[in-house]
């Protein structure tokens, strides 16, 4: 006869709560349980386990699809994604912002951006330079538990270029104080997107939108010069007699709309083919072709492809007087090329092999009523993972003779 011991089942258990508070007043805001995505958490804790990548939390992300109004004007709760439909692939409803809160990555307090199918957005909407120290991700032993705390501060100028969600021109006489509203909360695993993505460069514009002016003159031709996806296209921009500002100057959607239909490119490339330019848009169809869009202040310029291979390199001279970008900074060079990003592929569930392709998970989901964030309003986030372990019993133990 030979012997063997038993299978000893011990579930692991995670409690979660997660605090919201107004970080300049310590008013706490919301104080609610989420939901864990059961295949993520475990595809991560055994990764952790067998040293594999990708198994740590990288960042946390809002959104603002998490409640909506019925006809009868009552607010309604979505669904935690947590993997209930049998699928690993959940994602926020509707993400907006992000932070990376890994204090080990070259990028941490940034927003990287994020891309899933219908919602692909740049990153470069966080100031971290701006926020207090205490953030990131920790682990704490607590008795036989253990928490992991995640912390994260929206400070007063996050995200950038905030949509004025809520702004109403008859009662806030300031325009500066925009908005950011979100409802929904989530905790994401290191990985590739779930969907490919566009390379894409910028030049800060000091958070203009669409609306703003610009320093281009009226029937004047300016040389561009962009390098998309490794290809360089070259073209002459002419501006037209005047444009849609106040006083009919130019304005950045006027760029976009130039640039986009091909109405100010006079001679050389059709750079329009290879790439897409457009700024934060309120303007409520002004600008046709970037009607709505979030760029965070920035004036992107994104490849027309998607995929690892997708890329763009705006090219600045400061000794070409009639260079576009030259022209457009007043000189200033070191504002383009910012915020510059690569085309990444779409993740795979696994590949031990190159883990590189494995897609970032969603591990957590909360919903709540939404909270209206103003400019001059700052945010503290803790999220709380508390681990537990229940201890072997000596009946788990017993012998099995067979």
């Amino acid at each position: 006869m030979s012997s063997k011991p038993s299978i000893i089942n011990m579930p692991v258990q995670i409690d979660t709560r997660v605090l919201i508070y107004d970080n300049d007043t310590g008013e706490l805001l919301r104080d609610k349980p989420n939901s864990i995505h059961s295949q993520n958490m475990a595809r991560v804790l055994a990764r952790g386990l067998a040293r594999e990548a990708n198994y740590y939390i990288k960042r946390m992300a809002f959104g603002n699809g998490g409640t909506f109004r019925d006809a009868a004007g009552n607010l309604v709760f979505n669904p935690p994604n947590d993997g209930r439909d049998g699928s690993w692939e959940s994602r926020l409803y509707n993400e907006t912002y992000s932070e990376i809160i890994d204090e080990g990555d070259v990028q941490f307090g940034e927003d990287p951006g994020s891309a899933e199918s219908g919602n692909i957005r740049p990153g470069g909407g966080a100031i971290p330079t701006d926020d207090p120290t205490g953030a990131g991700v920790v682990s704490q032993e607590v008795g036989t538990k253990s928490n992991v705390i995640c912390t994260v501060y929206l400070n007063n100028n996050e995200p950038m270029g905030q949509v004025e969600s809520h702004y109403d021109p008859g009662t806030i006489t300031n325009p500066d104080n925009r908005c950011f509203q979100f409802d929904e909360l989530g905790l994401y695993s290191p990985g590739a997107p779930a969907t490919a993505t566009n390379g894409y460069s910028s030049v800060n514009v000091n958070d203009a939108t669409s609306e703003d002016v610009t320093t281009l003159l009226a029937s004047t031709a300016y040389d561009i010069s962009i390098e998309v996806d490794g290809v360089t296209y070259s073209a002459t921009l002419t501006t037209p007699a005047g444009g849609s500002g106040p006083t009919s100057q130019f304005t950045y959607g006027d760029i976009c709309e130039g640039i986009n239909t091909g109405a100010w490119i006079t001679a050389g490339d059709p750079i329009n083919d290879y790439v897409y330019v457009y700024i934060t848009d309120r303007s409520g169809g002004t600008y046709p072709t970037i009607i709505g869009k979030q760029s965070y202040g920035f004036l992107m310029f994104q490849s027309l492809t998607l995929g690892s291979a997708s890329s763009v390199e705006l090219n600045c001279s400061t000794l070409a007087v009639d260079n576009f970008f030259n022209v457009l900074t007043s000189g200033s060079c070191v504002n383009v090329n910012v915020n510059q990003e690569p085309g990444e592929n779409a993740g795979v569930a696994n590949d031990p092999t190159v883990p590189a392709n494995e897609r970032e998970r969603l591990l957590t989901h909360l919903i709540f009523d939404p909270i209206l964030k103003s400019t001059f309003r700052a945010l503290k986030i803790v999220y709380i993972l508390t681990i537990s372990v229940p201890k072997t019993t000596d009946s788990q133990t017993e012998v099995v003779t067979v």
